[in-house]
């Protein structure tokens, strides 16, 4: 861009030099040359031009939000991916030779080939992975244990009903037994007295 130079110039308005300024400074160039200062060449004003710095001219696009593992302690990896997302949605704004340095936390420093920085903290450019709790094991239902068959009340009836039944038929035994014995002396008794007579 070319500007006239005018303001502060020693020169007549004929001689007002034509200066050519390049990408970097501010809009009208301004400088701080003394009124009646000599000027030779017009790299003399552009040495006194205020020269605005890249930072201040430069807003960075940030990138979608990266997904690690740790957001206060960023892996290589996750570095890397950062710095690659932020130099992509910038491959148009950052001039050559930006550099682009990514802390731990995510905090990224980008330097400007003039020196001059920006700053995007990791807040910005990092979200951890939620970490959900894992459902705790249900714990194992014991099985009931099968009741023995000396246990079940089944066979405890069927015991009682088998003794039942047991001293019934001994009880019966013991009466056929007694009626016999009965009837046998009776018969003996006969025979005895058929006998006498």
């Amino acid at each position: 861009k070319f500007y006239n130079v005018k303001q502060g110039s020693s020169l007549t308005e004929s001689d007002y030099p034509v200066v050519e300024v390049t990408d970097g400074y501010e809009e009208p160039v301004t400088w701080s040359i003394p009124s009646g200062t000599p000027i030779n060449e017009a790299a003399d004003i552009v040495s006194t031009a205020v020269k605005t710095k890249i930072a201040d001219t430069t807003a960075p696009n940030l990138p979608d939000k990266i997904i690690v593992g740790n957001k206060n302690k960023l892996t290589s990896e996750e570095k890397t991916e950062l710095k690659n997302r932020i130099l992509e949605a910038n491959k148009d704004k950052f001039p050559e030779g930006t550099e682009i340095k990514v802390g731990d936390n995510g905090d990224t420093i980008i330097t400007y080939p003039d020196g001059s920085k920006d700053t995007i903290p990791g807040v910005k450019l990092v979200t951890e992975k939620s970490v959900t709790e894992k459902p705790e094991k249900p714990e194992k239902l014991e099985k009931p244990e099968k009741p023995s068959q000396t246990d079940s009340p089944e066979s405890e009836q069927g015991s009682v009903k088998t003794g039942d039944t047991n001293e019934v038929y001994q009880w019966l035994i013991l009466m056929i037994l007694s009626a016999s014995g009965l009837l046998l002396g009776v018969f003996r008794k006969k025979s005895s007295g058929k006998r006498d007579s």
